[in-house]
């Protein structure tokens, strides 16, 4: 049961983490 869900948040952070490294890369240039 842990494993899915931990796999489900690899996801999600993976996802969100682009998003956000994306950001922090324009805001530090």
């Amino acid at each position: 049961m842990s494993k899915p869900k931990i796999d489900v948040m690899r996801i999600v952070a993976r996802t969100i983490g682009s998003h956000l490294g994306e950001k922090m890369f324009i805001t530090m240039g």
